[in-house]
């Protein structure tokens, strides 16, 4: 299982969120690029960026810290956060990031998505399915879809979709343990899709009952921020 250390990024620094609010912003002062490099020296092979400013506005903004980014060696970057124009996929394709993630797209016009791939290949795209009280939340989860992600799987699936992230955002920032129940059931239902986990991990049992439960990565903030795991037992512990 990998393990995606996560950057997300507001007014160009490193935050969290609490439950996906933009009012419980906690600021690190960190630099994004900064803290990329001390994960990668941490022994991480993947990151996971969220341009928080480009969710709420449906834009991707942080194009220049991204590309000061793809210049650290061996690192695979997967980046999301308004990207819903074609500018902004072909900037980051001609960035050299290694997977995009989309979600508004996702849902609301998927054939523009399929249109992507058809162009760049399933493996540059992840779909996130972001869930609060299982109802899918977009557009920077501020938005609340009817839809659950069983509505959608099937139909992403058959438009190529390969890889998928899905957050519990009740747990999201409060490290209080993943949703297993959510993976087991998303990784027994669609076995063909490769899922990320995310929301709440924060002890290395989590890691380990993620792992488990089948999903192919997982992604951690706050607890790494906060000290309450290590990244480099939780890379030992994903192996």
């Amino acid at each position: 299982m990998l393990i995606y250390p996560a950057i997300d990024i507001l007014g160009n620094l490193c935050v969290r969120l609490t439950e996906g609010s933009f009012a419980s912003v906690k600021n690190y002062f960190l630099s994004p690029v900064e803290q990329a490099r001390e994960f990668l020296r941490a022994g991480a092979t993947h990151i996971h960026v969220v341009d928080l400013d480009g969710a709420k506005k449906g834009q991707f903004l942080v194009s220049e810290i991204v590309t000061q980014m793809r210049s650290l060696p061996s690192l695979v970057l997967q980046v999301g956060g308004g990207i819903r124009r074609d500018e902004d996929v072909d900037l980051l394709i001609g960035i050299g990031v290694d997977r995009i993630v989309v979600g508004s797209t996702a849902l609301l016009s998927p054939e523009i998505l399929k249109s992507w791939i058809a162009r760049y290949g399933a493996d540059r795209f992840c779909v996130a399915l972001d869930v609060r009280d299982d109802r899918i939340h977009w557009g920077g989860w501020q938005e609340t879809s009817a839809k659950r992600i069983d509505d959608v799987v099937p139909g992403l699936l058959e438009a190529g979709v390969r890889h998928f992230l899905s957050t519990d955002i009740r747990r999201d920032g409060l490290m209080m343990g993943p949703n297993i129940v959510l993976y087991e059931n998303l990784v027994c239902n669609y076995p063909t899709a490769a899922w990320i986990a995310s929301g709440g991990i924060s002890t290395l049992e989590d890691i380990r009952k993620l792992k488990d439960s089948g999903v192919a990565g997982a992604v951690i903030g706050k607890a790494l921020y906060e000290g309450k795991l290590v990244l480099e037992e939780a890379l030992e512990a994903a192996c």
